[in-house]
């Protein structure tokens, strides 16, 4: 898929914004045993469990099936005392590294800073990111764009300098407001569907620095282009 135009191209990536669960590591399983326990204690059967039900936010999702604030926090406990493993994505670490050798990184996800910290130190990724924000007061959380210019603003990039790695049509809503190149990611819990709106989608991990190359090669094509035409 190409990149879609934009106005200044006379810029270079210089920053990749990761989305976490769905992209860093493998939470669909945990997240499938939860809402299938979920989906048979309420007897909720005019919804199917697959990718496309997800949210960015489980609690807009609890809402949406009329699931009671109490069995709510019953679903918390069981997705924390749960012994499904989540484990990073294979060949991530790989990739992170290489990356972080040629861009500035930040990580945003709309879960509790504490939570990830913890995630990021049992995988030994932290020093990856320049930056990790999480669920924050003054901040609306994804699909709003808001932790994403913020990521930007403390990685000191411009939206056109800025690729945004998201799984979920949260994501999607939200790089799009920030302006930013929006890489829709299939492996994690959306389908290309809800994926749709992403200047590219990719179907694996392996494709992530594939992807941004093709988008840093299609802004030096329109760059040149834009010089010939001045």
């Amino acid at each position: 898929m190409r990149v879609k135009k934009r106005k200044n191209y006379n810029r270079k990536i210089k920053a990749i914004i990761f989305d976490f669960d769905g992209i860093i590591i493998d939470s669909l399983p945990k997240a499938l045993e939860v809402w299938g326990y979920a989906f048979k204690e309420f007897k909720i059967t005019h919804v199917k469990l697959e990718k496309d039900f997800f949210e960015s936010d489980y609690r807009d999702m609890a809402k949406r099936l009329d699931i009671s604030k109490h069995n709510l926090r019953k679903m918390e406990r069981l997705y924390y005392d749960s012994k499904t493993p989540i484990y990073l994505f294979k060949g991530i670490k790989p990739i992170l590294n290489k990356l972080s050798k040629k861009y500035k990184m930040a990580l945003v996800s709309n879960s509790p800073p504490v939570r990830l910290r913890r995630r990021l130190k049992q995988y030994n990724i932290s020093k990856y990111f320049k930056s990790i924000l999480g669920i924050r007061d003054g901040i609306r959380l994804k699909p709003y764009p808001d932790m994403i210019h913020l990521a930007m603003q403390k990685l000191k990039a411009k939206p056109e300098e800025t690729v945004f790695i998201g799984d979920m049509e949260g994501d999607i809503l939200a790089g799009k407001s920030a302006n930013v190149f929006v890489i829709g990611a299939s492996y994690g819990f959306h389908t290309h569907v809800k994926l749709k709106g992403a200047d590219t989608i990719i179907d694996s991990q392996y494709e992530i620095i594939p992807a941004i190359k093709r988008i840093e090669r299609d802004l030096l094509e329109n760059s040149r282009k834009n010089s010939d035409i001045n």
